[in-house]
């Protein structure tokens, strides 16, 4: 399964440098954006809206476009990693997981750490701004900045959304085997 998770990743980073090549300006993409505030996790909805309000009030519509797809193009890795893993430990016999529980804990919480303190770091990152401290455009501003870290962390994320998805369907259908069901006829009550 990690051949199809390094396979799905690398075809996924080829298409977001094509797009990358395609509908945005390299050069321009290391521009800051110079209305732009630091925001959350790209996963947040209002990170992603706050961006590309950015982007279109900076006059920069080919970054917004790359931006929508590049969020399109996690999405759809997001979901075939996930769909992936599940349908394998469906179709596996042997139940075996491939996170260990060790792991899968550790990604958990500090998938739930970065949630919990996103908040109050943009809120210091902001205060920092508004002080002088920090420059008002920095680093992340950049476009380029914004589809490096959807990149990274969408790779992290894929690896474990398939790996996860994998062991609770091979723990469900190992869960459902000891119950007694042999297929997917037995669901059925007997006629008897």
């Amino acid at each position: 399964m990690t051949r199809l998770i390094v396979l799905a990743v690398a075809i996924y980073v080829a298409v977001v440098a094509t797009l990358a090549g395609v509908l945005a300006d390299p050069a321009q993409l290391f521009e800051p954006v110079p209305w732009y505030r630091a925001a959350d996790f790209w996963v947040r909805p209002e990170t992603s809206a706050e961006r590309l309000h950015a982007l279109a009030a900076a006059g920069r519509g080919s970054e917004g476009l790359l931006y929508t797809a590049v969020l399109g193009a996690s999405a759809v890795l997001l979901s075939a990693l996930a769909s992936l893993g599940a349908g394998l430990g469906l179709a596996s016999d042997t139940g075996r997981r491939l996170l260990p529980a060790r792991e899968a804990l550790l990604f958990l919480c500090v998938l739930l750490l970065v949630v919990l303190t996103a908040d109050p770091l943009v809120a210091l990152a902001r205060d920092l701004e508004a002080q002088g401290v920090a420059p008002r455009a920095g680093i992340y501003a950049m476009p380029a900045y914004w589809i490096a870290t959807i990149m990274l962390t969408c790779a992290m994320l894929g690896r474990y959304a398939a790996l996860l998805a994998h062991d609770a369907a091979a723990w469900a259908r190992a869960g459902w085997q000891r119950a007694g069901g042999t297929g997917w006829s037995s669901s059925r009550p007997s006629e008897a």
